[in-house]
This record gives C-alpha cells, sequence and structure tokens, in this order.
C-alpha cells in the first residue's frame, strides 16, 4: 500500500514540475470545392463543402511530416451530363467522406479517401429534341427520380507541395480506385484561425491520476491527523483519571 501512495505521489510531482511536450496533434479546417467526371468524360459533377484534416506537428500550430487523418468532410455534389440536341440531365446529391495519407518531408501530401454518397439525392432530365428523354434515357422529362446511395475510393496526390508547411490552398488531383472515374483537382483552403491542438486521451488520464494521487494523499493526510487527535486525547483522558 505504501509502494501505491507513493507511485501516486510522484506521478502528481512529475505533472507538477515536468516541462510541457512539444509533441502535438493538430486539427485544420478547410472549405473544398472539386470536381468529377465519368468515364465518358460527358457528365460533370461540381461539389463543395468542408473539410478537417488532423496532422502531427509541433506546438503551438506547426505541422510535420507523418501521417495525415481526413476525419471529416460533408458536401453536397451537382450533376450535369448534356448530350446535344437530345436530353440533359441535373442531379444534386450529398456526401461525406474520412480516410488517411502522409505528409512528407519534402511536402508531399497523400491521401486515400473513402466517399459515400448519401440515400435521397435526385436526377432529373430535360429535352433537347422533342422525346429526347424517353428516347435515350427511357425516362420521362420533367419528373425528377430519386437515387440511391454509392461509395467510391478515390486516391488524392497533392499537386502543389509546399517547403516545410503545406500551403494554404491544397490543389489535390484525384483518381478512383482500382478505376472507375477521373477526377478533376479537390481544392482544400485553409480557414485563416482554425488550427488547434487535439486533446491526447493519454494526456488527460494522467491528468486525472495525478489529482486522484493528491485528493487520497490529501484525504489520508486528514485521517492519520484525526487518529492522531484521538489518541492523544485518549491518552490525556487516562492521565486525568490515574491522577
Amino acid at each position: 500500500m505504501r509502494v501505491f501512495w507513493l507511485l501516486l505521489r510522484f506521478a502528481a510531482g512529475v505533472l507538477a514540475f515536468a516541462p510541457n511536450a512539444r509533441a502535438a496533434t493538430i486539427a485544420v479546417d478547410y472549405d473544398l470545392s472539386g470536381s468529377t467526371f465519368d468515364g465518358s468524360g460527358n457528365r460533370i459533377r461540381t461539389f463543395a463543402g468542408s473539410a478537417t484534416l488532423v496532422y502531427q506537428g509541433t506546438e503551438p500550430a506547426m505541422l510535420s511530416p507523418g501521417p495525415v487523418n481526413l476525419i471529416s468532410s460533408p458536401h453536397s455534389i451537382l450533376s450535369n451530363t448534356v448530350l446535344p440536341g437530345a436530353f440533359q440531365l441535373t442531379g444534386m446529391f450529398s456526401a461525406t467522406a474520412a480516410g488517411s495519407g502522409t505528409l512528407a518531408p519534402n511536402g508531399a501530401l497523400t491521401l486515400m479517401v473513402q466517399r459515400i454518397v448519401d440515400p435521397g439525392g435526385y436526377i432529373h432530365c430535360f429535352d433537347l429534341t422533342p422525346a429526347g428523354c424517353q428516347i435515350f434515357v427511357m425516362f420521362p422529362a420533367s419528373t425528377p427520380l430519386p437515387q440511391s446511395g454509392g461509395i467510391s475510393h478515390v486516391a488524392l496526390a497533392l499537386q502543389n507541395p509546399g517547403v516545410g508547411q503545406p500551403p494554404a490552398t491544397l490543389e489535390f488531383f484525384g483518381s478512383g480506385v482500382p478505376c472507375c472515374s477521373t477526377f478533376g483537382p479537390w481544392t482544400f483552403t485553409e480557414i485563416a484561425g482554425s488550427r488547434r491542438i487535439v486533446p491526447e486521451p493519454a494526456t488527460g488520464s494522467l491528468v486525472g491520476v495525478g489529482l486522484l494521487g493528491l485528493a487520497l494523499s490529501a484525504a489520508r493526510l486528514k485521517a492519520r491527523r484525526r487518529s492522531c487527535r484521538a489518541e492523544s486525547s485518549r491518552l490525556v483522558s487516562v492521565d486525568v483519571i490515574a491522577r
């Protein structure tokens, strides 16, 4: 038991007097925009939303080479396909993306992303010639049709690596994995002032242990003092009776 108390007091002392760690996990928020082309090259899907990348770095907000995680990227997708003299298809969808990659010492940044298109989007056909939709895509014009969701995997490679720190605007070129579509640039524009330190779970646990040790040590000291006072009072009482 004595060893347990000594370990708790040691942990509390380390927390009180140790210097701040310089290594840190840093989250950065971005505005996101980009475009997608299908295999025929006719359909263009533009998208816009937000993204959060988590880097390794040092306090207060310097980014360092190492693993990078895309932890959040909700965005909206607008599609537009035109076959001149036949039909025009437009659509709207929502999607989320997440993934991981690496920031290299030379500034190269790559990400492997899984993109999930949510159910509930729609596609709408417009005739560019009489009965164009009915003839070419086999559904009536001016009738929005609900669309199901889907999952795609995209490899992103940074086209404009920075020197040391990644640039404020990241221009990625994307390609479908294994190979189902070609993606135009994915543009991540850093939101000024969004860099922040992500607390490490282990740090919180260590702080908790240290505070618990201090609290238990204080309680044990109070109990020992009460015991000493009680023993002292008992001895005084015995001495008075003896007299």
